[in-house]
């Protein structure tokens, strides 16, 4: 008996042994999944599709799964610009690649992972296309009017190379040819419309009451002109038809008894009086008369007045205010003739009393320019035309460079502005007290103002002249929009061969300080791993974009690059107005310098009165961060990143500048927060 209880504890014991050995050989059994990468398919600019096919979980159940891809070969879970998540288990999945740049290679690699790690397929390479632009629809026509039928060709003119044309041509008509051709049976106003699109969109165009067809026929419609209409006896005038819709006969009465059936009748009176003039024209449809009553004044010459002189146009207190010399004691009153935009097609505009020399001229506009002569009248006639006067058209002002010691305000004329001089105000405030700081002669286009003090804030406005030879005084435009605050140093100075240039569709600008040469802008350039503050691209086009920091590394142009913490330090020194080059106080952490933040600040957005001075043209907005999924510190904190690594972790060197401090902080942080990019040139 007590051998057999032996035997029995044995065998169990062997037992237990064997399957525990069993378990362990089992699990020492498990090993990395085996798959393949599917290769790239419906490539766009920005998106494909890919995935994997699994085709052993190696012995464990697969937990994750999907694909990595970067610009850079065999990407990681760990180093990577996009994944996908595709469930779990073996065989095929598939998955679709977002956030891609344009005209781009990428690697792809699929993953999956079981208990005993993460493995990877082959490495697929593809490319993205290049970006396509939508059509912008634009087209003309000719004739776009006439009588009907009235058969007009359209002309396609859009741009970007669309595609496909859908015409309206608002008569119930349509088409679907680029450059069709359409008759119009019936008279009326119709709106033209067309629908151009490409593969990468559509545009629309409509041009409402294009085209205009008249009846088959239609009765005249008088109108005439005449010059002179007033003057000592005798006066020869020259009547001019303008009548419409083809008058086959023309009746004038110029009412004093005599008429005339000529077009365009001379006639001399030599009655005195006032006199109606009337002018009735005839075709197969009908008639039609035009009556203008006292249209013509003659009078006896016996004592006409003399001219005015020194006719000048000046202050714009009381709208366009023309001024002139009386030369004469006997005019009853002086009459305003007026040109726009011409220096010779006078009209009578405006009459005033005998004791009067000016005139308010209420009826202007700014963009164009005018010209003024000014005559005395009396019973007896009318004197001769006084000298020009020409108001021009207002400029265009801006600064468009800012020194250490001056201010150049340059100027443009948007057409034929008559001007020949451009003079240049200044004040310390918006709102008056401007005083002249010289003139520059028409073409310069600019004036360099080195009378200007450090640290105060100018405003300026300018008014273009035109100098008359016979007058004592010189005409000048309504004054230009005010620019400002301008002050020295503010701006900075352009990097001398490269002073803007275009990057991905945006404009950037250069500052050149001390020996570097900085972006001007915080860089906005769209790329995986970056972000709008708020995810609101306004935020973008003021402030940049946020990025982490591996896609700062490659979001740079070609030629520039994400500076290091050593050209930080460069840059602090040579700014910063107590601590220079090479002080330890730059290898500092955290709160570091005097005024070097101050300096580099932009001088609006800054809460907390934290504006700074932005004295060299840096402009440090407050773009605010993206940390762990959240946006914080718009208006408050700007934080940029560096290419230098911290000796520990995944940590990066940054700079951080405050609203309510004019130093800089210098510190490392994790790199897959979101911070702002200056660019720096090679």
């Amino acid at each position: 008996m007590k051998k057999l209880l032996i035997f029995l504890l044995t065998f169990f014991v062997v037992l237990f042994i064997t399957f525990s050995g069993c378990k362990k050989e089992e699990k020492s059994k498990t090993e990395l999944p085996t798959l393949s990468t599917l290769a790239a398919t419906e490539i766009t600019s920005n998106e494909a599709k890919g995935g994997g096919n699994i085709s052993s979980d190696g012995g464990a159940p697969i937990t994750a799964r999907g694909v990595v891809w970067a610009k850079t070969s065999s990407p990681t879970l760990e180093q990577h610009e996009g994944i996908t998540n595709d469930g779990i288990g073996t065989g095929l999945f598939n998955s679709t690649l977002t956030g891609l740049m344009s005209d781009t290679t990428y690697y792809v690699r699929s993953f999956a992972t079981n208990r005993a790690g993460t493995a990877y397929g082959q490495q697929v390479q593809f490319r993205t296309e290049a970006a396509g632009e939508s059509p912008v629809s634009a087209f003309t026509a000719t004739p776009i009017s006439g009588k009907a039928p009235l058969t007009v060709n359209f002309s396609d003119q859009s741009a970007n190379e669309p595609t496909s044309w859908q015409w309206d041509f608002g008569d119930g008509n349509s088409s679907n040819q680029q450059c069709p051709q359409n008759t119009y049976q019936n008279a009326g106003n119709y709106t033209v419309q067309l629908i151009v699109s490409n593969e990468h969109g559509s545009d629309t165009l409509i041009k409402a009451n294009y085209i205009l067809v008249n009846e088959t026929g239609s009765a005249p419609i008088s109108s005439f002109t005449a010059t002179p209409t007033h003057g000592s006896t005798p006066v020869t005038v020259h009547f001019t038809d303008h009548s419409i819709n083809e008058p086959k006969s023309w009746l004038w009465n110029f009412g004093d008894g005599n008429t005339s059936t000529e077009q365009n009748p001379i006639y001399t009176y030599y009655d005195i009086g006032y006199f109606n003039v009337s002018l009735t024209t005839i075709n197969d449809y009908g008639s039609n008369t035009e009556t203008k009553e006292n249209f013509i004044i003659i009078f006896d010459a016996l004592f006409p007045p003399s001219k005015p002189v020194n006719v000048y146009a000046g202050d714009w207190s009381q709208g366009y205010g023309v001024y002139w010399t009386d030369q004469s004691d006997n005019e009853t009153s002086f009459r305003i003739y007026k040109a726009t935009n011409s220096l010779t097609d006078f009209q009578e505009f405006s009459t005033v009393a005998a004791n009067v020399t000016f005139f308010a001229d209420y009826q202007y506009n700014p963009e164009n320019y005018y010209a003024y002569r000014i005559t005395a009248f009396n019973g007896d006639g009318e004197s001769a035309l006084s000298n020009l006067a020409v108001v021009p058209q207002r400029p265009i002002i801006h600064s468009d460079q800012i020194g250490p010691d001056a201010i150049t305000i340059s100027w443009t004329c948007p057409s034929d502005c008559q001007m020949e001089r451009v003079y240049i105000e200044r004040s310390t405030s918006p709102s008056g007290g401007f005083m002249p700081v010289g003139y520059e002669v028409y073409p310069k286009t600019s004036f360099v103002d080195n009378t200007v003090v450090l640290g105060v804030n100018y405003y300026y406005r300018a008014q273009a002249a035109w100098v008359s030879p016979e007058a004592d005084h010189i005409s000048k435009s309504i004054p230009t929009e005010i620019i400002g605050p301008l002050r020295i140093g503010i701006g900075g100075i352009p990097c001398p061969d490269i002073p803007n240039f275009v990057y991905g569709g945006q404009t950037y600008n250069t500052v050149l300080i001390g020996e570097q040469c900085w972006m001007k802008e915080n860089l906005n350039y769209e790329t995986g791993g970056s972000w709008c503050y708020n995810n609101d691209t306004a935020n973008c086009t003021k402030y940049g974009r946020l990025y982490v920091q591996f896609s700062a590394e490659s979001a740079c142009p070609p030629g520039w690059h994400l500076p290091t913490d050593e050209e930080w330090k460069i840059l602090e020194a040579n700014v910063d107005s107590k601590y220079g080059p090479n002080h330890n106080e730059w290898n500092e952490l955290y709160t570091r310098g005097y005024d070097v933040g101050k300096k580099l600040k932009a001088i609006s957005d800054w809460g907390n009165n934290g504006n700074g001075t932005d004295d060299y043209g840096f402009a440090a907005f407050p773009g605010g961060i993206y940390v762990s999924g959240n946006f914080y510190s718009l208006g408050y904190v700007g934080k940029w990143w560096t290419s230098t690594k911290q000796d520990k972790y995944d940590y990066y060197w940054q700079r951080q500048l405050n609203s309510n401090s004019d130093a800089s902080t210098r510190t490392y942080v994790s790199m897959y927060s979101g911070y702002s990019v200056r660019c720096l040139k090679d």
